[in-house]
């Protein structure tokens, strides 16, 4: 991770001016078919989520219609939809590779799956702890600056309740980011990558 950036003090409390982002991260070493294969499992995870909504494929995007040109087999995708797909991809690569985790190379094939990881273990539990304070972190600074922006900019009361130390917040709402925290590494482990708990420090 990137070395702690300038803070700020807001009611007693340090806050990063710009706090890390696991989006920033540097790209882990896999190899493409790993990325394609995430790109073409969230493609199909999405569309067949939309066909049970009862969308369908059209020469144009309309909610009222419930038509979209993305409804299409993955290979059959224009170049700019294959792109944002293969995005999306990485950037998950990318946050799990901020966090420490370790990321098998290839795929995991739907043939192997069921001797692999299918469920996040307890020594997934620190890193779980450690993305769920960093999204909280980078939340609550977001609203800060706007407060600071525009004092009217925040007129959600979740919003206003969230910019305290992670320890400070609700049972409630720290259970609501490590439950985010969590399903993106069940997401990785439902799209075939193999994922490993950072190792400690001796």
């Amino acid at each position: 991770m990137s070395a702690t950036s300038a803070t700020i003090n807001y009611a007693g409390m340090e806050m990063e001016r710009l706090p890390d982002n696991p989006h920033d991260a540097p790209m882990p070493d896999v190899h493409p078919s790993l990325i394609e294969h995430i790109a073409r499992n969230e493609h199909m995870r999405w569309a067949d989520r939309m066909f049970k909504e009862g969308w369908t494929c059209g020469a144009t995007y309309d909610y009222d219609g419930k038509t979209d040109p993305g409804l299409v087999p993955y290979d059959m995708l224009t170049s700019h939809d294959h792109d944002a797909w293969m995005f999306s991809a990485t950037m998950l690569l990318k946050t799990l590779n901020f966090f420490g985790i370790a990321i098998d190379r290839y795929p995991i094939t739907v043939d192997s799956m069921s001797t692999e990881l299918r469920v996040v273990p307890q020594e997934f539990n620190d890193v779980i702890n450690e993305m769920a304070r960093n999204k909280h972190k980078l939340a609550s600074s977001l609203a800060l600056f706007d407060a600071m922006r525009d004092a009217k900019s925040i007129r959600n009361f979740r919003e206003m309740r969230l910019i305290v130390p992670f320890d400070e917040l609700s049972n409630r709402d720290k259970n609501e980011y490590m439950s985010d925290a969590r399903s993106i590494l069940e997401d990785a482990i439902s799209l075939g990558v193999g994922i490993h708990p950072p190792k400690k420090a001796s």
